[in-house]
C-alpha cells in the first residue's frame, strides 16, 4: 500500500499526526511547512483485485465521511465494474449496479492495459457505497482515498520552511 501526504490550497492541521500515521508501514513520507489559510490532504493509494460475485468474488465496500473522496483512477482486466448505493439511515436502495466500466466497449485495448477513469465518489456518512464486478476474469482497480482537513482541525502548525520527513513506526498507526 502506497501513502502519500500531499498539500492543497488549505491546512496543515493534521500535518505531523497524518504523516506519522502514514509512516506506519515504513514509507517515505513528506510534510510541507503551510501557511494558516491552507488545506491539508492525506492519501492513500489503494489496488484492489476484484472477481465477479457470480464467481465467489466479494464487493469492495465504501462508507465515507463528509470529508472523504474515493477516485476510481484506473482499471484494468475483463469485466462490468459497478457501484450500487444504499442510504444506511433507510435501507433503501439510491442506485443498483451502475455501470463505471465495462471492458467490452473497450475490446480494442491490448490485455493488462489500463484504461484511466478518474471517476470520483464523494463522501456521505448516510451511504455506503459497493462496488463490484460482473462478468468476465475479474479487474485490477486503481483507487486514491483522499482526507481533507480544514483550518478548524488543526492541531499542529509546523515551523519554519523545511520540510519535515518522518520515517518511524508508530505503535498507533496501521495501515491498509
Amino acid at each position: 500500500v502506497l501513502f502519500a501526504v500531499v498539500v492543497t490550497a488549505g491546512c496543515a492541521a493534521l500535518g505531523v499526526l497524518a504523516a506519522r500515521l502514514a509512516c506506519a508501514a515504513g514509507h517515505r513520507c513528506q510534510q510541507v511547512p503551510l501557511s494558516a489559510d491552507e488545506m491539508f490532504r492525506f492519501e492513500k493509494q489503494v489496488c484492489e483485485n476484484l472477481t465477479p460475485i457470480a464467481t465467489g468474488g466479494k464487493p469492495c465496500t465504501l462508507l465515507l465521511r463528509a470529508n472523504e473522496t474515493v477516485t476510481i483512477n484506473t482499471v484494468s482486466g475483463s469485466g462490468r465494474l459497478v457501484l450500487s448505493c444504499t442510504d444506511t439511515t433507510s435501507g433503501d436502495t439510491i442506485v443498483e449496479n451502475a455501470v463505471i466500466f465495462d471492458s467490452n466497449a473497450f475490446f480494442f485495448v491490448k490485455p493488462g492495459e489500463e484504461i484511466e477513469l478518474n471517476h470520483q465518489i464523494r463522501g456521505d456518512p448516510n451511504l455506503m457505497y459497493a462496488v463490484t464486478v460482473q462478468h468476465g476474469d475479474g479487474l485490477k482497480v486503481n483507487m486514491t482515498h483522499s482526507f481533507f482537513f480544514n483550518q478548524s482541525e488543526r492541531i499542529y502548525q509546523p515551523r519554519g520552511d523545511d520540510e519535515l520527513q518522518l520515517n518511524d513506526q508508530s505503535e498507533t498507526a496501521t495501515g491498509r
